[in-house]
């Protein structure tokens, strides 16, 4: 798949959300149909299409990685709701700040 963007990829990563929301929402589409309509056998292929997916969440905001990894080094991911459901205020802000000066 490919995308046409006005300006360079960099100029648009650094631009505010609503330049990139439109090609966000396409890739998340695409990505959609890809799982959807075919059956993804190859297992580095079928990786590679939900890491894009994984991507996309992290992007628009409904999934969030945790500062702390799993027991064997992997990140670990959770989705917004419920990360507001189960964390105090408390330990949202000092997760916000810990990220912020990482």
């Amino acid at each position: 798949m490919t995308y046409s963007i006005n300006g360079s990829v960099s100029s648009l990563l650094q631009s505010d959300s609503a330049a990139f929301a439109p090609l966000l929402k396409k890739v998340v589409s695409d990505i959609h149909l890809l799982l959807t309509d075919y059956d993804i056998q190859d297992r580095a292929t079928l990786i590679s299409v939900l890491s894009a997916k994984l991507a996309t969440q992290e992007l628009n905001g409904e999934i969030v990685r945790s500062a702390a990894p799993d027991e064997s080094g992997r990140a670990l991911y959770t989705t917004r709701k419920h990360y507001r459901q189960t964390q105090g205020l408390g330990t949202r802000i000092l997760s916000a700040l810990s990220d912020k000066v990482a």
